[in-house]
């Protein structure tokens, strides 16, 4: 995906990258609305009966944000003429992940994520193959959602077919609600962790356009990889592990301070490379049309020294239970960005940034 990334930057145009990337955040906010940590819920729970409810309620939620996707869709021609159809094929995505977020969760509990290593491999090459391939002939946004649909569902269908037999897979609809009532904390952070929840890339095309959308979600996504390779896996190994110790709160938070600092020593040099020679990287990578990305990579570089604390301590908050301070955390941080992110003028995105980062370590490690 690394390589597909910056062979599709010398294609695509900064401004079609901006279109995609904020049908991507439109479909992650829906993707977090419809999953609602339910999956938290169930791998937090202890009991066969929440993963035997989880299809059940994950599809439900998944009908129901579809619909109300498909009735917001013209609004969205007001930030960009494209992004109803590119949001709209790359929505296609969630209808498989209905049954492998459960089927994830379920997997991870059970520490048997050498399930989800083929599936994953596969679906990047289809990735890799229909991008480059498709968007080489049509060079717009939603050339890029059709190669993600390709990608989940070649993911789901290897995965399904290799685990069907260990995890439960037939959706209980009768059972949807009674999954809502009894996850109803989770429920709530989930709704208030939606305003955390990237909305920084809309934002920005709201208030500079889709092409300073692209240069920033281009320089958001570059930070992020080395995170997004450390502390996805890593999380995924420790939730259970944090869930067996939620009554011993000394071995909690050891556990909580043990997985922060590995995070950061895993991701520091990859931050500091960035920091002090972006503009060498990205001109080296995608060229120099991107050149304007250059102070976006500096400042979004300095999140990830701060954001593990924030993430692994949020999941051990949410072990422990003191649901009004995890609220609170969440309600407070995005007040500050959208104050700041709101102001006029493209250029105060950097101070947006900066603040969201301050506010999402200092928040919850305070907590």
């Amino acid at each position: 995906t690394l390589l597909t990334r910056i062979v599709l930057a010398r294609i695509i145009l900064p401004t079609e990258w901006g279109v995609f990337g904020e049908a991507v955040v439109i479909v992650l906010i829906v993707d977090t609305l419809r999953e609602l940590n339910l999956t938290q819920w169930a791998t937090s729970g202890g009991t066969t009966r929440h993963w035997r409810d989880l299809p059940g309620a994950l599809v439900a939620t998944t009908a129901l944000m579809l619909v109300l996707l498909a009735a917001a869709l013209p609004l969205l021609a007001r930030l960009s003429p494209q992004l109803p159809l590119t949001t709209a094929v790359l929505a296609i995505t969630l209808i498989p992940r209905a049954w492998t977020l459960g089927a994830e969760a379920e997997l991870n509990s059970r520490q048997r994520l050498f399930r989800l290593v083929g599936p994953q491999a596969s679906g990047a090459l289809g990735f890799v193959l229909s991008a480059i391939i498709i968007s080489a002939h049509f060079k717009t946004a939603w050339s890029l959602s059709v190669a993600a649909v390709i990608q989940v569902s070649i993911y789901a269908v290897l995965l399904l077919w290799s685990s069907g037999h260990e995890v439960f897979l037939r959706p209980r609809l009768e059972s949807a609600w009674r999954s809502l009532v009894s996850a109803r904390d989770f429920v709530w952070l989930a709704l208030a962790g939606v305003l955390m929840s990237q909305v920084d890339g809309l934002m920005v095309g709201s208030v500079a356009g889709a092409t300073a959308a692209g240069f920033y979600i281009m320089a958001s996504w570059l930070a992020s990889r080395l995170p997004f390779f450390v502390e996805t896996p890593l999380l995924r190994v420790m939730l259970p592990v944090f869930a067996a110790h939620r009554d011993d709160r000394v071995q909690l938070g050891d556990l909580f301070k043990r997985t922060a600092m590995a995070i950061n020593y895993l991701e520091a040099t990859w931050c500091f490379l960035l920091i002090f020679n972006a503009g060498f990287v990205v001109l080296e990578l995608f060229g120099h049309r991107w050149g304007p990305a250059i102070p976006f990579v500096i400042i979004t570089a300095i999140y990830p020294l701060l954001s593990p604390q924030g993430t692994v301590g949020w999941e051990v908050l949410r072990m422990i239970g003191p649901t009004p301070l995890v609220l609170w955390d969440l309600v407070t941080r995005p007040i500050a960005c959208c104050v700041c992110g709101r102001c006029p003028g493209g250029r105060l995105v950097v101070v947006y940034v900066s603040i969201r980062c301050y506010l999402h370590s200092a928040g919850s490690c305070a907590y």
